[in-house]
């Protein structure tokens, strides 16, 4: 849904970042409300399961109508060694998970 999104933390650090879920078809915000969000990192781009992920963080819904998001990883979960780690938001409602972002999450 959004592209040039890469997210990047120095190791430890734990303050919330922003994100608008962005529909790629039309490029209008997405309305949220009523979604779960989280964002999951891992270690490879395209996992086949969970074993390879780091750690998944809750979003914390900003303006829902608009499609705003945040997410604050704690220090603990930022607590892995420098690199580079991959990010995907999931929108969640009832069963249906769906993509909305998708990138790079680097440590430095």
């Amino acid at each position: 849904m959004n592209s040039n999104t890469i997210v990047t933390y120095y190791r430890g650090d734990s303050y919330s970042k922003e994100f608008t879920i962005i529909d790629e078809e039309t490029g209008n915000n997405i309305n949220i409300t009523g979604y779960t969000l989280t964002m999951s990192v891992d270690k490879l781009k395209t996992p086949v399961d969970g074993t390879t992920e780091v750690f998944e963080s809750p979003g914390t819904i900003v303006d829902a109508l608009n499609g705003v998001v945040s997410f604050t990883p704690s220090g603990i979960d930022n607590d892995i060694p420098e690199g580079s780690y991959y990010y995907r938001i999931k929108m969640i409602l009832g069963v249906t998970v769906r993509t909305a972002i998708r990138d790079k999450y680097n440590i430095i």
